[in-house]
Order: structure tokens, then sequence, then C-alpha cells
């Protein structure tokens, strides 16, 4: 059964049963609308809209009701609510949810009289386990007011906002202590370390001294924890995960990197924020080694066994760099969400995973850029001097720049990103060479002016390439 969306007005009853007489396929379809939900008093009109990147519900007029089953006023305690939409008497839809404290509806639903039932233990945690009770899936959203006036119920729907990403001068103490920190991270042999496990020292050193804190912020309140090797923190629907692998203990890097992306995926498994939408790799060395042995390719074997198929539906943007501790210890970090992002390549590259076999028995796993779920910002994988799928301008650091800096305005461009950065668009550059940093800087301030650029001291995973810049472009 086709759902089609309602018409606006008071008027789409019959609107909405003209458009469903002629629906005939089966396929849903594809959700990306905003909307209101009212109830008439003589008409009991309901027309919900729901914005997400899953599939379609649109609810529409026909033997609408809309059953209360408790108070329209948020509880700290979870609550359910229960819409039994009547569609033209064709079929029957019934999506069932629960309110949490932080304002996050969590819907699922069923056609055909086949209910959703959200038990009890979703109740209390109203993002697990919902999905596997559900035989649409699960729905969720922010709700900004749910007021009731003349049996009218209107409700404002939309996703959560993309983490807020900035560098900054600040004691770890102090920026873990505020509200909302989902991560925080310190850079080189300089940086503290600590036991919250939202903080996590990077194995790169700066080319700035002292190295300036990265902070992730969110519009809610934030738990933390450690899973086994995996450290974690969630709030407003998003989720920061960290494993560190010592080489030495795992057998290698290839081992190390397998070991690695099995326990990520094993505990992402069981979160209801699994999609992940960006992962930076640190690897020591990461050049070392000739043809198929040198370490980057064999990292990228491990990672593509320990992952196995999570990653079937698409790759994430991503970024792999080299750094230079000599305890050799494997660091991976990620974001996820509730909610899918959309991957974006660049039309000026290859997709990496379909690398030819030069670049290895596995090819590079992870997408350009990827877009963020409510569309507000642009995550951007590593980039570097690469067209098609060859490195371009060896051995000519400025040039190598200047065609980095091309291949990221493509991306914004394929993105539908305003063009350009911005004061608040978060950038790292990584330069293999010390002795290039000073050079790096005049140019990316030249042509990126106002710009917050954190110049790290990393080698690419191609040892031709001099330089490579990722980071975020909010809209």
């Amino acid at each position: 059964m086709m759902l089609t969306p309602p018409v606006r007005g008071l008027n789409a009853g019959k609107a909405t049963r003209r458009q469903q007489a002629g629906a005939g396929s089966n396929g849903p379809l594809p959700l990306d609308m905003l909307g209101q939900c009212m109830q008439a008093a003589e008409n009991q009109l309901v027309v919900w809209m729901i914005r997400t990147q899953l599939h379609a519900i649109a609810l529409g007029h026909g033997q609408g009701d809309f059953e209360r089953v408790d108070g329209i006023q948020p509880q700290v305690t979870a609550k359910q609510r229960r819409v039994r939409i009547d569609l033209c008497r064709i079929d029957r839809l019934q999506i069932e949810g629960v309110h949490d404290q932080d304002g996050q509806f969590v819907f699922g639903g069923g056609l055909r009289g086949h209910a959703c039932f959200i038990a009890p233990a979703c109740a209390a945690n109203p993002r697990a386990g919902a999905a596997d009770q559900c035989n649409i899936g699960v729905l969720s959203f922010s709700v900004a007011s749910m007021v009731q006036a003349s049996e009218n119920v209107q409700v404002r729907l939309g996703l959560s906002r993309t983490p807020h990403i900035t560098y900054r001068m600040a004691d770890p103490g102090m920026v873990l202590a505020e509200p909302g920190t989902l991560a925080a991270f310190g850079f080189g042999a300089g940086s503290p370390d600590s036991g919250d496990p939202r903080w996590l020292r990077v194995a790169l050193e700066s080319f700035d001294a002292p190295a300036p804190i990265e902070l992730w912020q969110v519009d809610a309140p934030v738990i933390c924890g450690q899973q086994d090797a995996v450290r974690w923190s969630a709030g407003g629907g998003w989720l920061f995960a960290a494993i560190e692998v010592d080489e030495r203990e795992a057998g290698g890097i290839e081992l190390a990197a397998r070991l690695a992306y099995s326990a990520l995926r094993q505990f992402m498994s069981a979160r209801s924020e699994r999609c992940v939408l960006r992962i930076w790799n640190y690897i020591g060395d990461i050049n070392n080694g000739d043809g198929d042995a040198e370490r980057y390719k064999q990292f990228c074997d491990g990672r593509a066994a320990g992952l196995g198929d999570f990653f079937a539906n698409g790759f994430p943007a991503a970024t792999a760099i080299g750094h230079h501790d000599r305890q050799h210890v494997l660091q991976i970090y990620l974001l996820a969400s509730a909610d899918a992002g959309q991957a974006v390549e660049n039309p000026r590259q290859v997709s990496a995973w379909r690398y030819p076999r030069q670049y290895g028995r596995t090819s590079p796993g992870f997408a350009r850029a990827m877009l963020m779920p409510a569309r507000d910002a642009l995550a951007i994988s590593g980039t570097a001097a690469v067209v098609g799928h060859a490195s371009a301008h060896e051995g000519d650091l400025e040039a190598q720049l200047n065609e980095t800096l091309t291949n990221l305005e493509a991306l914004l461009t394929t993105a539908d990103m305003p063009a350009g950065f911005d004061t608040h668009s978060p950038l790292k550059a990584y330069v293999r060479r010390t002795t290039d940093a000073h050079r790096v800087r005049e140019i990316l301030q030249r042509r990126l002016p106002g710009v917050p650029v954190l110049l790290m001291h990393g080698d690419v995973c191609r040892r031709e390439l001099l330089v490579e810049i990722d980071g975020w472009r909010y809209a």
C-alpha cells in the first residue's frame, strides 16, 4: 500500500481519498516532509507528517481518531500515545510511541492490524529495542511543543542538530564539565590523560603550541561509560565511541584493525544510534612496508575483516592518518546517530571502494563526505591531491594543496552546501614534513582567511602525498 502525503488545509479529506483511491504501489514513500498534527472538533481530522531519513508514513483523513492514552504534558517517566487511522477503510495503520523526559518521541508501526508494541523495557529507554518490536521500523523526532486547545493538537517536528564542533584553548576538566559535552580531544604527548570516557588523547602532534582542545557538544544531556574496550558517550540521538588497540598485544596492525573493528561492530549493533556517519583512524608508521605489506594496506585488510557486512548499505566518511608515537597504538573513534546521513562522492575522484588492485587487496572503505541527518552540516573525509584514482603533483607541495582545496570545493558543490569555508568550519590539515608546516599555514591563511585550521604532523596514507585536509562545513 502506498501512503500518499496529506494535502494542507481542513478540506484535505476529499483530496486524500482521491489520492488514496489511485494508489496501487506497495512501495514506501521517502519521508522528507514537515507538517502539523491537527484534530478538528467536528471532523476529527488527523494529519501527521514526519520528517526522517527512513520511509514516509503519512496519515490522512478517513475515519481517523486520536486516542489519548495519557496526558499531553511531558512527564519524567515515559508515556505512550497511540494513533489509529483507517485510511479510507482500506487498511489500518497503527503507530505507537513513547515520550521521554528529553522531549523525544520514538514511534513504531504496523499495517493491516499488525500492531506495534513497545515493551516496558523500551519505555524506560525509548531508543533501545523498539525496532525489534515493530514491523515497520522506528521513527524518532523532537517535540518542540504539544498543547491542547479546542481539541487541536499541534506538533513541530525535526531532526537533532549536528554536534557543535569547535577548537578551544581550555582545561580538559572544565570543558568536560560543561553541559552537553559529547567528546573532547587533546593532541600530542603534552596532552593530559583523563579517566573520563569522553576524553581522548590523539597520538598526533600539533604544530601549534600549546594545542587547542577539539570539543564536540550537543543540545541534550550526555551519559557516558565503557563497554569492554569501547569508551562511549551518548546524548540527543548522537553517539561517540572510541577504541585503542596496542599492536604488540594484538600481533600486528592487521590483527589490531580486525580486533578493533570487530569490537566496534559488536558494540554498535546493540545501540539505537547505529548509523555510523564519520570515523577517524590514526595508525603508527602508516607507510612502512612495500606492496601489499604496507601497513596501511594491512590495516585495510584487517578493517574489512573486522567489519564484515556492517557497512553493506554504504560507507561512512573517514580519515586514516599515520602518527609517530613509538608505542604503535591504533586509535579509532567515530560519530554515529540514530538517524541516517547521506554519503557524498566527489565527481573528480573515483570512489575509494572502487580503487583498482594497485592500491591493495582491499579497497579503502569510506565515502568522500557525509551530509548529516538534519542536512545542517557536511562531514568531510580526509581529502588530498587525488584526481580520478591517481595522486597528482608528486613532490610539489603547493600544487598538491591547491588540488586538495579544489577537491574540497567540489565536495561542497556536490553536497549543495555554501561555497567556501567560514569561521564556523573547523578543519584539520595533516602535514607529512615538518619543514612544510609554515608554508602550508601561509597558503591556508591566504586561501581560507579566518577559517579555524588545526595544523597536525601526520602522514597521508599514500607516501607521495604531502598534505591532507578534513573537517566540517556547517550550512
